[in-house]
């Protein structure tokens, strides 16, 4: 439907000098908004801080507000030749046309350019007024909310959950267009970044008109990722979780789900199947309707059972089986049969099955927690879905007010496995619930969600991570694609091993967030895992791993000094995060029995190797006293303050294939120990919600990047003075979310020809990284919010070139507007 937007270009502050000679500048501004809207204003002369005061309006279609940004072009005007252009600003709009956000934009924006970073502010106003559209035929999902938080908004209710919906849009890359070798650097860069934030919005609108046509209001945990793929092109995909949710008003529950007893369309005990195409929204809307009629269950009828969401609702989770992931080699090639978006649809298609088949072998019939993740280089990349098989209340919707109660003793029945131990084909062992001596248990469980309330846990969590690195042959095309298939099994065969020795040797048994990512460089192949581990406490206590010598060719009193290393190290760390248990001879025993020697973890001393990697299972966070985790919770604390948001990147100069496991290794606890100097003033903190993100560039370079935010517990809250708190988590300790005000979501590129001048590629790095905080903190504030909550740098790249004294940085971050009240 048509609409109008009002536009109020007012007046700028801190231009930079562009006439020397009078030292001011001729400002004018450039207003656009998609193809046919375009506005100019008058030239103020000679001034730093010109006031403009013009007012105007656009008149656009619904669907042009959900993919258009508006642009603000800022320029000093020449007489005899071209304008010298100062900066530019992106407006996304679409947080107005939510229901419940905001009605208009107001505030100052920082002028960014692409060669010069930030240079001044603009003062913007918008408003919109649309109208409503009834038609089942539009192309608008105007109305449909996105969160990008890990949980239920705040302050709302779930009703029930729809589905999952997922979208996917290709388009060339400016980059490598043959126009871009005559295009000047500002110009190419500035086109991308048109080009990225339209496409961002093309899948919102997608995705949400999917959202519409099963009956949903909303899409949690949404997840957006940006392939770049050279010259192949770029693919923009989005996946969520489709729901009904309303705002929480008077009593919880009375207002909790008022409309379960009314006769709905869509089944709250139901995900709806994946809509393939716009085409086929009437025939599947009509096939939903008769399949409700008909009744039917969860388990038997959905298609694709993920939810991104990784906390959920007290009582809706009836069982955690443990994690299913999915991992494929693909080669991109521009000469495919079918069409590229097509083909690559078939990609995710065969690993959303392949996760399917794995929760059904574990008589689930959800999957929680599922991310999708891509790993590209040149022309391979390797496709990763993760997710956590379990089981949930079926009748939770239908009965909300029935809740579990924290004191009960079916807390425990989380743990309990679903499945018989007979039919599974893989060997597992089980023993009694040590809460109730009634359910079978694991002896260990890996999830991919946030911690769970019902699970009773015994000390503090820690963090776990486990790197694995294999050298890469130089080759291209089928044999590098067989060369990296070969190499996955071993990899994540690996990762698993370290990570359940790193937790038996902590004295642990159950990990919660569990992100593993897979990189990809020229001369390498490197995976990295980490979670938080934790004491759960109906899962049976650690055993030691076991030391096998089968050759005659070690001494025994090496074999007992290792053994006896391990034990110190694993009542070291018991004592450490008072797990409040010792090690008894029980639970030093090594026996060889049946039943025991499937939950051992056995270190054979045959190869030299292996000695180091026992060393490798010892991570020094406990000796220096550093607490850290990957998730948004600590299990066994709870935070009062949030102190700073960080984001530490560190980039390696050195042989990559030099680098063995023990080099990461340093390499983390270097960023570690920089973290812990930078917060000492602080007695009691930990480092939540840690995320690496690793990328693989040529044969000598290497970039780390930690993000994480700093939390105190067990003192005094601490107040920080921000106009605009920035977080990665999905909540702010000691305060309140008031109001979401919509999704931010910026992709911005950094050049520059004097890294040199700047203090290097760290000075280029750290400035821009503040300019875009700057620019968040910006959009934050022009929605009348006060926090950005669920941050997320989705996308970092850096490329520089040394000999020519240049460098280039391409960030994309996310994250909910909000407004808190503490």
């Amino acid at each position: 439907m048509p609409g109008k937007i009002k536009i109020g270009i007012l007046k700028a502050r801190n231009l930079p000098i562009m006439d020397r000679s009078s030292e001011s500048s001729d400002a004018f501004v450039e207003v656009r908004f998609g193809n046919d809207n375009y506005y100019k204003t008058p030239v103020y002369k000679k001034s730093l801080d010109p006031e403009w005061n013009s007012r105007f309006f656009f008149e656009v279609e619904e669907d042009e507000i959900q993919e258009e940004p508006l642009q603000i072009r800022v320029l000093d005007h020449d007489t005899y030749s071209s304008h010298d252009a100062i900066g530019k600003v992106y407006i996304d709009l679409k947080p107005l046309l939510n229901p419940n956000g905001p009605t208009a934009l107001n505030g100052f924006f920082p002028i960014f350019d692409t060669l010069h970073g930030i240079r001044g502010d603009i003062k913007v106003q918008a408003r919109l007024e649309i109208l409503s559209d009834c038609n089942e035929y539009r192309k608008s999902s105007s109305g449909v909310q996105f969160f990008t938080s890990s949980r239920i908004p705040e302050g709302y209710v779930l009703q029930n959950f729809c589905g999952f919906v997922e979208e996917m849009v290709l388009n060339d890359d400016p980059e490598y267009q043959w126009i871009d070798k005559i295009r000047a650097p500002r110009a190419s860069n500035e086109a991308r970044q048109k080009l990225f934030t339209k496409l961002s919005g093309e899948v919102q609108r997608r995705i949400g008109l999917k959202v519409l046509d099963i009956e949903a209001n909303c899409v949690l945990g949404y997840q957006q990722y940006f392939d770049l793929e050279g010259e192949f092109g770029i693919v923009v995909r989005g996946i969520g979780t489709a729901a009904n949710i309303i705002r929480q008003t008077g009593n919880i529950k009375s207002q909790l789900f008022p409309e379960i007893s009314k006769h709905s369309k869509i089944s709250p005990n139901r995900l709806t199947k994946k809509i393939s195409s716009e085409s086929d929204l009437n025939h599947q809307n009509l096939i939903n309707k008769q399949e409700n009629q008909n009744g039917y269950s969860i388990s038997e009828k959905m298609e694709y059972p993920f939810l991104t969401l990784q906390q959920y609702p007290s009582g809706f989770i009836k069982s955690v089986c443990g994690i299913v992931c999915s991992r494929s080699v693909k080669l991109l090639n521009s000469n495919n049969e079918f069409d590229d978006l097509e083909s690559r649809d078939k990609w995710w298609i065969e690993i959303r099955n392949e996760i399917r088949s794995h929760m059904k072998s574990l008589d689930c019939h959800v999957v929680l927690g599922y991310t999708e993740t891509k790993s590209i280089c040149e022309d391979v990349c390797v496709l990763s879905a993760t997710g956590t098989a379990a089981l949930f209340n079926e009748a939770f919707f239908a009965n909300p007010l029935k809740r579990i109660d924290e004191n009960s003793s079916e807390k425990c029945s989380i743990c309990h496995v679903p499945y018989d131990e007979t039919e599974l084909p893989f060997p597992v062992a089980l023993s009694k619930c040590a809460v109730c001596g009634q359910g079978q248990v694991p002896d260990v469980i890996f999830t991919s969600i946030q911690p769970l309330p019902e699970i009773e846990t015994i000390g503090r969590g820690s963090l776990i991570k486990a790197i694995v690195s294999r050298p890469r042959k130089k080759s291209s095309g089928e044999i590098s694609a067989k060369m990296i298939s070969d190499y996955m099994p071993f990899m994540e065969y690996e990762l698993h091993r370290q990570l359940l020795g790193k937790l038996k040797i902590k004295g642990m048994n159950m990990l919660y967030g569990l992100k593993v990512q897979i990189s990809i460089g020229e001369n390498l192949l490197m995976g990295i895992a980490e979670a938080t581990a934790c004491f759960a406490a109906p899962l049976p206590k650690p055993i030691l791993p076991k030391i096998i010598n089968d050759k005659m060719n070690r001494e025994f009193k090496e074999i007992e000094s290792l053994k006896k290393l391990l034990i110190d190290e694993m009542q070291r760390n018991i004592d450490f995060y008072g797990l409040d248990f010792k090690l008894s001879s029980s639970t030093i025993e090594q026996t060889d029995s049946e039943n025991d020697s499937k939950a051992l973890l056995k270190i054979e001393l045959d190869d030299y190797r292996e000695k180091e990697n026992i060393y490798q299972l010892m991570d020094s966070a406990a000796k220096k006293n550093i607490l850290a985790c990957s998730t948004e919770y600590m299990p066994g604390i709870e935070f009062n303050s949030n102190l700073q948001m960080f984001t530490s990147i560190y980039r390696c100069e050195a042989k990559l294939v030099q680098m063995n496991i023990k080099k990461f290794n340093e390499i983390f606890d270097y960023i570690l120990e920089g973290l812990n100097y930078k917060f000492r003033k602080y007695k009691n903190y930990v480092l939540a919600n840690l995320s690496t993100d690793t990328s693989l560039f040529d044969d000598d370079h290497a970039m780390i990047i930690l993000t994480g935010s700093c939390l105190t517990y067990g003192e005094s809250n601490i107040d920080i003075k921000n106009n605009v708190e920035i977080t990665n988590l999905s909540y702010v300790p000691n305060a309140r979310i008031e109001r979401y005000l919509g999704l931010v979501n910026l992709f911005l590129i950094r050049e520059s020809t004097q890294i040199k001048e700047n203090g290097g590629l760290s000075g280029f790095m750290h400035c821009f990284i503040t300019e875009v905080l700057a620019l968040v903190r910006a959009h934050v504030l022009s929605l009348d919010g006060n926090a950005l909550v669920s941050f997320k740098m989705t996308e970092c790249v850096l490329l520089d070139n040394p000999h020519r004294n240049q460098g280039q940085c391409l960030i994309n971050v996310t994250g909910d507007a909000v407004r808190i009240v503490k």
